[in-house]
């Protein structure tokens, strides 16, 4: 029988349990606005915490030894603190996003990469997007042996992923392309291309070990060398897998979402920031590849977009093509300018990451990945979106050819590309809200950009769910196999 000590520790922890299923018990009964993805966590945590209850019933009545049952405890109060961390979901009502259409297709796109996945959508005031969760690994690793699997389990993701909109954007479509690149981090994982560092680092030690010693200054003595090499190397390989994983974050989201990242990254990510960081800029030099790296890779990544045989209708669209292109082409050549103050101290390691991400693109370059946008798709249906997005009419729906009368549901891919085509070419007013330099703007003006930038966002998200709409009705209308095409009359 359990002791005096033991039976008032499992007393403890079963009002800890009880704590946290009273908090995701009201997501899971659905009574409160929450995304699919928040109301399958609440459920699953429920049956976690449901079968930690029973279990700690067995120990009070079980006979254990004495460090048994320590080690019975220990394992239940390490599952508790596990599911602790998931109760920031269901906190508070304020980082809820409801769940719009707009946003299923990014939970399709998940789906799509791995069907053992789900997706939780919610804002915060901060601007950070990704969050990776594996918590039915992490149960299942700690959870007591004799707690039932196949129920507490069943219908279980094996991934939760988390997107944080800034609440600042939360409104703001133009900026769901850069949801591609924090699914990019998805990709990176279910793709294994961690591995890729652990093969590269150990072909470059002789050369890293010279590193070391001219950035130590002096030579250690041989017994203190090899701890001070190991962890010097430990912080270092960090360094280079860090910046190689956004590194190629940014290409899948290129993958994803086409052309439109690389604007979406230059408006979200460059305010306040140099294109080179540098050792005084800490954690940010650290841990992230340079903007010029990242929009070099970028421009190489959408380069098959841009290069092809554009679908253009009128003299206008073809004019916007070269402007397009001689934009990219000037960014390109501008980037490529050496930095005005260089520090190659650190070219060894720039050297390493570069040969991390050629090798991971040699991987995954001509994987024909079902979640990834054609190229032909956004070169056949940009303009024609455009040229609707001009004439104020929604841009859901492709035609093939001016005289066809009837469309099919444009891709919302193509839709968020002509809407950021559109905001970077708008001649007759300025959307830009925040970046302005021009000290005779009243703050009117600013708040009359607002209002349009938010008409117009409204404007495309309407098109984006016109197109699911679209979309839908065409799959569901073939399922009638054309019965309700031409009714037959019947006479009286």
């Amino acid at each position: 029988m359990a002791t005096r000590d033991s039976k008032a520790a499992i007393h403890l922890l079963a009002d800890k349990i009880a704590s946290i299923r009273s908090q995701a018990q009201p997501y899971a009964d659905r009574i409160k606005q929450a995304s699919p993805g928040i109301v399958k966590l609440a459920i699953h945590e429920i049956r976690v915490c449901n079968a930690l209850v029973r279990y700690l019933g067995d120990l009070l009545v079980g006979t254990f030894s004495e460090e048994d049952l320590d080690l019975e405890v220990s394992k239940i109060a390490h599952a508790i603190l596990i599911l602790a961390r998931t109760t920031r979901f269901f906190a508070s009502d304020d980082n809820l996003i409801n769940h719009y259409d707009s946003l299923s297709p990014w939970e399709n796109l998940v789906k799509s990469i791995s069907a053992d996945a789900d997706v939780i959508i919610r804002s915060q005031s901060a601007y950070e997007f990704e969050s990776y969760l594996e918590i039915r690994d992490m149960l299942e690793r700690i959870l007591p042996l004799d707690v039932s699997r196949a129920d507490v389990f069943r219908g279980f993701p094996k991934h939760f992923i988390v997107l944080n909109i800034p609440i600042v954007q939360a409104w703001n479509v133009l900026h769901y392309a850069l949801l591609a690149h924090e699914i990019g981090h998805f990709i990176y994982n279910v793709e294994q291309l961690e591995q890729i560092p652990l093969a590269v680092v150990p072909e470059y030690r002789e050369r890293l070990v010279e590193f070391f010693k001219r950035e130590r200054g002096t030579t250690p003595d041989l017994e203190a060398f090899d701890d001070e090499f190991s962890r010097f190397l430990q912080t270092w390989s960090k360094v280079i897998t860090s910046r190689y994983k956004e590194l190629m974050s940014d290409t899948f989201g290129a993958y994803i979402i086409g052309p439109c990242i690389l604007f979406a990254l230059r408006d979200f990510g460059l305010p306040g920031f140099r294109l080179d960081f540098a050792p005084g800029d800490g954690e940010r030099f650290l841990g992230y590849p340079s903007f010029r790296k990242r929009f070099l890779l970028l421009l190489q990544a959408i380069r098959p977009f841009t290069e092809g045989t554009f679908r253009t209708e009128t003299a206008d669209n073809k004019r916007a093509v070269r402007r397009l292109r001689r934009f990219l082409k000037t960014w390109g050549l501008a980037l490529r300018q050496p930095a005005a103050a260089a520090d190659d101290r650190y070219g060894l390691i720039e050297q390493i990451v570069d040969e991390c991400v050629t090798r991971a693109l040699t991987k995954v370059s001509a994987a024909n990945y079902p979640w990834r946008y054609d190229a032909a798709l956004y070169r056949t249906e940009l303009f024609e979106l455009y040229n609707r997005i001009l004439d104020d009419i929604p841009p859901n729906e492709i035609r093939n050819g001016q005289a066809a009368a009837v469309g099919t549901p444009a891709h919302w891919q193509s839709i968020l590309n002509a809407a950021w085509l559109y905001y970077l070419d708008f001649r007759t007013e300025k959307f830009d809200v925040f970046r302005w330099n021009d000290g005779k703007l009243s703050e009117d003006t600013i708040n009359h950009r607002h209002k349009s930038l938010r008409r117009f966002n409204d404007f495309v998200t309407r098109s984006i769910e016109l197109s699911i709409v679209h979309e839908r009705f065409l799959k569901d209308k073939r399922c009638l196999e054309g019965i309700l095409d031409d009714p037959v009359e019947i006479d009286d």
